[in-house]
C-alpha cells in the first residue's frame, strides 16, 4: 500500500503512517465519545423525575380538615333547619 511513497526510511512513507494512525486514533474516539453520550442520554431518560405522590400523612392532615370543615357545614345546616322549623310552627 505504502510502496508507490518509496522506501521504509523516505518521510513521505513516514507522513502517511503517521497519519493513518492518527486518523484511526480519531475514529476510535468519535465511537467511544458516541458510546458515552448514549449511556449519558440512557441515564437521562431512566432518571427523568416521575411525579412525586404526595406523602400519606399531608393526605390524611387534609382529610381531616375536610371532614371538620364538612362537619361544621353540617351542623351550620342542622341550626338553619331548626330556625326554619320553628317559624314554620309559629
Amino acid at each position: 500500500m505504502f510502496s508507490y511513497l518509496g522506501t521504509a526510511d523516505s518521510e513521505a512513507k513516514k507522513e502517511m503512517k503517521a497519519a493513518i494512525a492518527r486518523r484511526n486514533e480519531i475514529q476510535r474516539l468519535l465511537k467511544q465519545l458516541e458510546t458515552l453520550e448514549k449511556q449519558v442520554n440512557a441515564d437521562k431518560s431512566q432518571n427523568k423525575r416521575k411525579p412525586r405522590q404526595r406523602a400519606l400523612t399531608t393526605m390524611v392532615m387534609e382529610l381531616m380538615a375536610k371532614f371538620e370543615q364538612l362537619q361544621t357545614e353540617i351542623l351550620n345546616v342542622k341550626l338553619e333547619l331548626e330556625k326554619y322549623q320553628k317559624l314554620v310552627n309559629l
